[in-house]
């Protein structure tokens, strides 16, 4: 779900036990990378009870672009937004020490929450922003709970925003940070009129879903 559409790749794949157990198919990709990089193996053996975990996050910003690690566990930024956000119901803001534009546009993707969902039917995510004074980057973790599922822990993959940027490309940020973590919770979001997922993206400086051809405000599903 990670991957980008157009980019070559390698995968491994098994056959499941059972005709069509998986949305109709015989086979499912246990992995993917992209060709001409190295796959990721995850470690075997038995588990310890003591573990850390980071992420990373790529900023292009330029050819000098410069991969940072947050950990998940142990030492983070400051927290500076919780929020919830719960199906039918909408955005719920705990607190927040962020421009008036993070909950604007929290809200904008949590109004699209309600719809365009295909695999499964999210109940609820939980937000926790992190404040990196380093960089001047603004993290946003999800965890997001799908119905019949239980929750999948806070985690976050994709590009980070300036605790300063202008709305429009906070909305942008949240909103593909926000369809990843639903993704690795095995629900595409979302779904487009004529299938495949909508990406966001700005366009004429507005955030957009965009998806074969057709754009959709972000906030207007």
């Amino acid at each position: 779900m990670g991957l980008d559409l157009g980019r070559r790749v390698y995968f491994e794949w098994e056959r499941l036990p059972g005709k069509g157990v998986q949305d109709g198919f015989d086979f499912v990709a246990t992995d993917a990378w992209y060709v001409g990089e190295e796959p990721y193996r995850r470690p075997q053996g038995p588990s310890s009870a003591a573990f850390s975990t980071s992420l990373t996050i790529t900023f292009d910003d330029g050819p000098d672009h410069k991969d940072h690690r947050i950990p998940l566990f142990g030492s983070r930024g400051e927290q500076v937004l919780t929020a919830t956000w719960i199906a039918r119901q909408g955005l719920h803001l705990v607190s927040s020490d962020l421009p008036d534009a993070w909950v604007n546009a929290l809200g904008r993707v949590g109004h699209d929450l309600n719809v365009r969902q295909y695999g499964g039917v999210v109940e609820r995510i939980d937000w926790v922003a992190e404040y990196q004074p380093d960089s001047g980057y603004v993290f946003l973790l999800s965890d997001v709970t799908v119905l019949g599922r239980g929750p999948s822990g806070l985690g976050m993959s994709g590009s980070a925003a300036q605790v300063d940027d202008e709305v429009e490309s906070v909305v942008v940020c949240i909103a593909d940070l926000v369809q990843d973590q639903v993704a690795r919770a095995h629900v595409a979001w979302p779904w487009g009129d004529t299938g495949g997922f909508m990406t966001p993206r700005l366009v004429d400086a507005v955030a957009v879903w965009s998806g074969k051809g057709h754009h959709r405000v972000i906030g207007s599903l």
